[in-house]
């Protein structure tokens, strides 16, 4: 006998109302560690690629020992070699492009110290730094995410300021690490799929019902209502 079919998709997608052939959506970023909701206007984050930066210091009474860096990537726990409670910051610096390559991260200072994603990992939001503590006396480790990356194509939910340019297309939410998991929770899809951009329609009719924080400012960026109100009405947009 045969198993009954289980549905699987916990997502929503926000549908035209009208004419979906003519509904254009594009490929969009979204800032790490948030939800979406489908059908939800989208403002274009300000000032291009921005390189994530974290700052790690050693504090309390450290005298000896070592310490294990571990960069979260994609998903990955990508430990380091152990480095000196006192590690300079060059060492660490190879420490680091052991695991990442080359290219693609930098430390300047000797404590704190100030570690920056480069290279293939420019403007990516990059997970916070963890590490494995076996610094003796009592010695702390401390990680600050100074800057959060952000790729040029960013998009911020509407929320009543800045100027939307389209609509999000599906339920989803991101990780501290930028990866976007199609739902409401970043614990990845049925088969842990996820990506690093979502879509969002720049083009079509759509029910203002459907769109969450749609208000008149967001009308009147995004399009023009054919019928109805902000609230419940017909937009269009592009």
């Amino acid at each position: 006998m045969l198993d009954q079919p289980t549905n699987r998709f916990t997502f929503k997608k926000l549908w035209p109302l009208y004419d979906p052939n003519n509904a254009m959506e594009w490929n969009v970023n979204l800032p790490p560690s948030i939800t979406v909701a489908a059908g939800q206007p989208l403002v274009p984050v300000s000032g291009g690629t921005i390189n994530d930066v974290q700052t790690i210091t050693i504090g309390g009474t450290a005298t000896g020992g070592t310490w294990t860096p571990i960069i979260n990537l994609d998903g990955n726990a990508l430990s380091a070699a152990a480095v000196a409670y006192n590690v300079t910051g060059a060492n660490l610096q190879t420490a680091l492009q052991a695991v990442v390559g080359a290219s693609n991260v930098t430390v300047t200072g000797n404590g704190p110290y100030t570690v920056t994603f480069v290279g293939a990992l420019a403007g990516r939001p990059m997970a916070p730094i963890t590490y494995i503590n076996n610094i003796t006396t009592a010695g702390t480790i401390t990680v600050v995410h100074t800057t959060t990356g952000q790729s040029a194509g960013t998009y911020t939910p509407y929320t009543g300021s800045g100027t939307p340019t389209c609509l999000n297309s599906y339920d989803c939410a991101t990780d501290a690490g930028g990866r976007i998991t199609k739902g409401s929770a970043a614990t990845g899809g049925l088969f842990g799929e996820w990506s690093y951009c979502t879509s969002a329609y720049y083009a079509g009719t759509f029910a203002t019902a459907d769109c969450p924080n749609m208000d008149a400012g967001a009308v009147t960026a995004l399009g023009k209502l054919i019928s109805g109100t902000a609230a419940n009405g017909i937009l269009r947009i592009g």
